[in-house]
């Protein structure tokens, strides 16, 4: 028998690799029930609840459980120090730290009433902020800071006129029964093309007290004209984009004006010499403009890139030779997202420069169609055509900060300049404006906005449906 065999335990056989022999084999030990029990219950214990909990919980993410370790220290720990990082802690903000945050805390103070008022108007009316408008409905329009001083009115639109797709929209603005405005405006889409709009407008207007500032750019108070005037003018667009960063359009349209010195002591500071005064002008012009577009946009907002823009147009008088004359216009966009900032973030800068002239025996152009500076798209802290003479360059920057995710506030600072001649264009000779205002947006496009301005001649606000550029 094996050595190593012990004849009073029964032993299951195996081979023996050294002697060639079936020897027993000794069965493995087993922990008793009890010990089982304990080493449960010391798991029990030990374990966190919290960390049992974590895995417990339905929908918890499958894989590995954490590894947890243990220290064991003496049960008396009364006489030691806790360490830094677990003894909580009050920090005070000092002094310099509020007057540092003093900006913030106005632009938080002026706009949150208005992102509570924007909520509430979510809430009372859902489909207000909606990012498309209906097929078709009437919405309000308020003008305030325009050409015509404040008028309200209202919109008709159906987007969908007779089932075919084609556009119709009627607004009216009224100020008063001698100062009001009709526009009426029917796009027949691609019509011509996948890649065209053929479109047909028309508008008449009447104010019996229009501003007109002599001197050009150096008019002060003294300078201030008012003149009556009535027009009808209608057009026809053609809209283009023969490629995708490519778009402009064709325009011919056809004006007729009645314009004569207003009653009262600023009426008759009016030149009789004036062209277009006291007479109806009836003008043709065809007009085209083409834009490069490489800016980048979100949802609602443009939030990068450059837009380049010229525009060119030719007018004859129908009445004679006396307005014939060119007038063209460059203009560069600029979307410039801040660094670190998110993008809707951003700068948007713009210069403009427009610039009419005679031509081919023409010998003037009519006092009303001069290039100007002032009012909602211009130098907003002045009144609308301010300065006018027969070239007009403009420079805005603005800031943008989104406080709701369809309203921006922006700060606004704008710079122009009238002028006869390129020579004439100088530092020296602009007229500065700046202020703030609100964005509401629709979509991507402009819902309205407002802004507040202030400037060499007071403070002014403007509210429009239309985009400063």
């Amino acid at each position: 028998m094996h050595p190593d065999i012990d004849p009073a335990r029964p032993l299951p056989a195996a081979a023996c690799s050294s002697c060639n022999e079936l020897v027993p084999v000794e069965r493995r030990r087993r922990i008793p029930r009890l010990g089982w029990a304990l080493v449960v219950a010391f798991i029990l214990i030990t374990v966190p609840v919290s960390d049992v909990a974590a895995h417990d919980e339905p929908g918890a993410r499958a894989g590995p459980s954490p590894t947890v370790s243990y220290a064991f220290v003496d049960a008396d720990t009364s006489d030691v120090d806790p360490h830094p990082n677990a003894v909580p802690y009050r920090t005070n903000r000092s002094i310099w730290v509020h007057l540092l945050s003093a900006p913030s805390y106005a632009l938080y103070g002026v706009t949150r009433p208005l992102g509570w008022g924007v909520k509430y108007l979510e809430r009372e009316f859902p489909t207000l902020f909606e990012p498309r408008l209906p097929v078709r409905g009437a919405l309000p329009i308020v003008e305030l800071g325009g050409p015509v001083g404040i008028q309200g009115g209202v919109a008709l639109f159906d987007q969908n006129l007779w089932g075919v797709g084609h556009d119709a929209r009627v607004s009216a603005l009224y100020g008063s029964r001698s100062r009001y405005e009709v526009q009426l405006d029917y796009g027949l889409g691609s019509a011509l093309g996948s890649r065209t709009d053929l479109s047909f407008s028309a508008d008449f207007f009447t104010h019996p007290e229009r501003r007109y500032f002599l001197r050009g750019n150096r008019a002060d108070k003294k300078d201030e004209t008012r003149y009556f005037t009535r027009q009808f003018a209608s057009r026809i667009t053609l809209g283009l984009q023969p490629i995708n960063k490519l778009s402009g359009d064709i325009q011919f349209a056809y004006t007729r004006s009645q314009n004569k010195a207003a009653d009262g002591e600023l009426g008759a500071r009016l030149p009789t010499t004036l062209p277009g005064l006291d007479r109806i002008t009836n003008l043709l012009s065809a007009r085209t403009s083409w834009s490069v577009d490489f800016t980048g946009r979100t949802e609602a907002r443009t939030v990068r890139g450059t837009r380049f823009t010229v525009e060119g147009e030719l007018t004859n008088d129908l009445n004679g030779s006396t307005f014939r004359y060119v007038r063209y216009a460059a203009e560069v966009q600029q979307y410039v997202p801040l660094v670190v900032l998110p993008p809707t973030r951003r700068l948007a800068l713009r210069l403009r420069l427009d610039k009419v002239e005679p031509v081919r025996g023409g010998a003037a152009v009519p006092f009303f169609r001069l290039p100007g500076i002032g009012g909602q798209s211009t130098v907003r802290s002045l009144v609308f055509d301010r300065f006018v003479e027969e070239g007009a360059i403009v420079a805005n920057a603005e800031y943008h900060y989104p406080i709701w995710n369809r309203m921006d506030a922006v700060v606004f600072v704008d710079a122009g300049q009238v002028f006869n001649e390129f020579e004439m264009i100088a530092l020296d000779r602009f007229h500065v404006g700046y202020g703030a205002g609100v964005r509401v947006l629709r979509g991507g496009d402009l819902a309205f906005r407002l802004d507040v301005a202030t400037g060499e001649e007071g403070v002014r606000a403007i509210l429009t449906v239309n985009k400063t550029f």
